[in-house]
């Protein structure tokens, strides 16, 4: 008697992983609005009222203070640590139907959990993205990093493991999958960009990118997660290994130093 081979399921394309991605966002889209715009309003502040600038207690007159490298690295991380709670929000919002004061509360729960995930990861990223490709290569394994945060509550160097675990095998798949979304969210954007400048105009793209966009691209992602997650039962929910991560987030980390202290002495 010939012994029948388990069916093996596909790995689900782009067209359906938007399918899914738009469904879920139809699903509660009021939730991923309001975090959403809450979540670009705050560098907007930042941008455009001078928060950052009146916080060091700046004088209109220092321009050229303001302007400096060093302010703007500084304003960058000021923004991204005061963001930081909404985007990890949007990532748990994404992974499970949530309302919006749980989304928020588990956001800023996540929030630094996913910081520091995130740090490493940039710091990791800086030397391979100075060569291009090996940069691009390393950024697709790591792009899993929110939902791994969200779901299972790592973080560190363990989170990016983890993220690199789950796309082995399907590199070029998610790869794809992530030029196509990128490609149509920069078509929606441009299109924007190109509407006659106006107050109006500007507001629309805010809503575009912010309320639309940065929720599909976190769904997106959460739903890549969950497929390669049931693909790969077998992974460890821990794993160990990431000692190159380690490596090369200590080479970004002295390339920064390197960095800021030739910035210091040219001002």
């Amino acid at each position: 008697m010939e012994l029948k081979q388990p069916a093996i399921t596909p790995f689900p394309g782009f067209m359906d992983c938007l399918k899914r991605t738009l469904k879920r966002y139809a699903e509660r889209p009021f939730v991923f609005v309001v975090i959403g715009l809450t979540a670009s309003l705050i560098p907007a502040v930042i941008l455009f009222l001078g928060l950052f600038p009146a916080i060091l207690g700046t004088r209109p007159g220092q321009l050229d203070f303001i302007s400096s490298p060093m302010i703007q690295l500084s304003t960058t991380l000021l923004m991204t640590i005061l963001a930081a709670p909404f985007y990890t929000a949007l990532g748990y919002a994404a992974s499970r139907p949530a309302t919006l004061p749980t989304a928020l509360r588990r956001g800023f729960s996540l929030a630094l959990t996913w910081l520091l995930a995130y740090t490493l990861t940039g710091l990791a990223l800086l030397l391979p993205s100075l060569l291009l490709f090996p940069g691009a290569v390393m950024g697709v394994h790591l792009s899993l990093l929110m939902p791994v945060v969200v779901n299972e509550k790592l973080t560190g160097f363990i989170a990016m493991r983890r993220s690199a675990d789950l796309i082995r095998g399907r590199f070029l798949k998610i790869l794809l999958s992530l030029i196509i979304f990128v490609f149509l969210a920069s078509v929606i954007s441009l299109s924007m960009s190109l509407a006659p400048q106006s107050v109006l105009s500007s507001l629309a793209g805010l809503v575009v990118s912010s309320a639309i966009i940065a929720p599909l691209l976190f769904i997106f992602l959460q739903i890549l997660y969950e497929d390669l997650k049931a693909e790969k039962k077998d992974i460890p929910t821990a794993p160990r290994g990431y000692r190159y991560h380690k490596i090369l987030a200590g080479i970004g980390l002295i390339l920064i130093v390197l960095l800021s202290t030739a910035i210091n002495r040219t001002l």
